[in-house]
């Protein structure tokens, strides 16, 4: 009994698999999440079931109700999963997880870098909140709009600490979500925009890496903080994987723009 009650508390992997996941989210759609997570906290709150002494890691409540309020939320998660409702879930689940790494010292860091992590959607947190606001058919809490900074005590990202370098297996999940988006818009990108038939095709592939180079530096910037073959490698497997020109031509545009661009 003590054992699968440790197990569900720590929830190490757990903790390391959401990290990955927010790694590779945008600012945008970190705004949404944090904003959907303030939702689910101060409802809570309100409900009397996680008043903020509990996600204060210097403690406050008695080690009963503490246990109580994780297991609480352990559950919603669970509830949110079972009813198909996976952004509710994930706004439970920074809470969740903020719990576990207060209570446990191990954890304290992953805890500190996944709100590193979110606090990169605070800037585009009101702007999400307005469309909750516009969509949702209950009234929601009024202090929404001043309370979507809160960061759990002793949970706050240190000052110009570096950001946590992936594992491998983090970094191929990251690379291969990335190459699915550049090959998406690459598609796009070459249906949309028409060229003569004389301009080569490393000519209009040169025109699609300024832009996807600022989609990736949002959304995936891992890909652009480690060597430069790495976004690079990225963009060419998605032309290539996407079948808009012949494998030949792509590799023909490669080693042009390699020897146009050089090292990045």
């Amino acid at each position: 009994m003590l054992r699968w009650l440790k197990r569900r508390i720590d929830g190490t992997p757990d903790l390391e698999r959401f990290m990955t996941s927010l790694r590779g989210m945008s600012a945008p759609e970190l705004g949404t999440l944090v904003a959907v997570a303030t939702v689910v906290r101060l409802n809570m709150r309100n409900a009397g079931h996680l008043p903020d002494a509990a996600l204060d890691i210097a403690g406050g409540l008695p080690p009963e109700k503490q246990l109580a309020a994780q297991l609480k939320m352990s559950d919603l998660v669970r509830q949110f999963q079972k009813l198909g409702q996976p952004s509710d879930a994930a706004g439970a689940m920074v809470w969740s997880h903020s719990m576990r790494a207060g209570a446990t010292p191990e954890l304290r860091l992953l805890g500190r870098q996944m709100w590193c992590e979110l606090s990169r959607g605070f800037g585009h947190a009101p702007a999400a909140i307005e469309e909750i606001i516009a969509v949702s058919p209950n009234p929601l809490p009024p202090e929404l709009g001043r309370e979507y900074r809160f960061i759990p005590p002793g949970l706050e990202p240190m000052a110009d600490a570096p950001k946590p370098s992936p594992t491998g297996g983090e970094l191929t999940a990251i690379t291969a979500a990335a190459v699915a988006d550049v090959k998406a818009k690459w598609i796009q990108f070459d249906s949309t925009i028409r060229m003569k038939a004389d301009v080569p095709l490393s000519a209009k592939m040169g025109a699609f890496v300024e832009p996807i180079t600022n989609f990736i530096e949002d959304k995936y910037p891992t890909l652009t903080q480690g060597p430069a073959e790495l976004f690079w490698l990225t963009v060419f497997t998605a032309i290539l994987e996407s079948g808009t020109h012949a494998k030949d031509d792509v590799n023909r545009a490669i080693g042009e723009l390699k020897k146009k661009y050089g090292p990045r």
